[in-house]
């Protein structure tokens, strides 16, 4: 099938780098400690069957986007339940999208104000970062597309400092014993660890974005090479911070992920975990600017007026509003945790109220009869 002309701006390489660099930076830095709370020292298993349940969200959705392909689900779910009915399920996503941009946007705000700007108001940082993301996302899903694929060109050759403190520290020892956490355990810490993979719902809405030459096999191998890259990633994060620390010390950190880049040093070279600390700044805010823009996109499509390039500036101020409801880093932590239960089952909700309707209705193989 063809998908519509007058949206064919999005390369393979530009979706691969929105799902990569998008998804990457979703709960990656608290990410072990939720995991590890539960599944104690096989929360790495946890990481990696979190992955799997991506893998099969994302090829879900990419069967039931086949036959949509000029359709974003805002769209889609407007021509299956009607005009009005149609708006709930989008109205479900855009507010998930609005939550999740306030609270990243203060775990980000808190991160650079202890690091790098602790005389600085937070406020003035979470404004700023509103600014700037109001900025990237106001030309359109083509630029946004091309700050992906800069932030992975960017990222990429900084990787392999990762594996140093892993190579240096690690005791295998305390991996140990795989599996000693049970069953139970592993399966009910599944549900924070697929919480770390929210994002790759965004092809929900990239897909009828891609340029009109991009098979539809081509958008679901790209898609999968992303989802495999991302759970090698974090199930490896999670594996090497337990492996360093341990699930018992990692129980004391709030960002594990952070403590991990304190064990890297260099003779001479102080202070490395700063170096890193900009490249991970870069990685979450390319997360939020994801969802700031799928935020953004799914409340122009509700209400008609795709296309306006203020629609970011209005949604700013509900999400700074939101950023400052909690309290502290130990409030927002919460948030965090109760945002990864609320978005999948959001998301999913929404998902099986439209595509269910329209598999009932026997329009979803020829939705040119709508």
């Amino acid at each position: 099938m063809n998908r519509g002309k007058s949206r064919k701006v999005l390369s393979t390489k530009q979706l691969f780098a929105i799902l990569v660099v998008g998804v990457g930076g979703t709960g990656l830095i608290d990410l072990t400690r939720f995991v590890t709370e539960i599944a104690l020292q096989d929360g790495w298993i946890s990481t990696l069957l979190g992955g799997l349940l991506s893998f099969i969200t994302v090829n879900i959705i990419l069967f039931l986007m086949k036959y949509f392909p000029d359709k974003t689900f805002i769209q889609i779910s407007e021509l299956v339940l009607g005009k009005y009915l149609g708006k709930i399920p989008g109205l479900m996503i855009f507010f998930f999208y609005l939550a999740y941009s306030s609270i990243a946007i203060r775990t980000l705000a808190d991160l650079g104000s202890v690091w790098f700007l602790p005389k600085t108001p937070i406020e003035i940082i979470m404004i700023s970062t509103l600014g700037l993301l109001y900025y990237l996302t106001r030309n359109g899903i083509k630029v946004l597309g091309r700050f992906h694929q800069t932030i992975l060109w960017i990222v990429v050759p900084v990787l392999p400092l990762f594996l140093v403190p892993f190579i240096l520290y690690r005791d295998d020892l305390l991996l140990m014993p795989v599996g000693g956490a049970g069953l139970k355990l592993i399966l009910k810490a599944v549900l924070p660890g697929y919480y770390a993979y929210l994002g790759f719902e965004s092809l929900l809405f990239l897909y009828p974005y891609v340029r009109e030459d991009t098979s539809h096999k081509e958008i679901v191998k790209i898609s999968n090479f992303a989802v495999l890259i991302i759970v090698l990633l974090k199930t490896f994060v999670v594996f090497s911070n337990i492996a360093v620390f341990g699930h018992i010390e990692i129980g004391f950190f709030l960002y594990p992920l952070l403590q991990y880049f304190k064990m890297l040093t260099f003779p001479v070279i102080e202070r490395v975990e700063f170096f890193l600390m900009y490249f991970l700044i870069f990685i979450i805010f390319s997360s939020i600017a994801l969802f700031y823009y799928m935020a953004n996109l799914s409340i122009e499509q509700i209400l008609k007026i795709e296309g306006y390039k203020n629609t970011g500036l209005f949604l700013a101020i509900p999400i700074y509003f939101l950023t400052i409801v909690p309290q502290n880093a130990g409030e927002v932590f919460k948030y965090v945790e109760l945002m990864g239960y609320i978005g999948n089952s959001v998301i999913w909700s929404a998902i099986a109220i439209v595509f269910g309707v329209a598999i009932i209705r026997r329009k979803v193989n020829n939705n040119e009869n709508y």
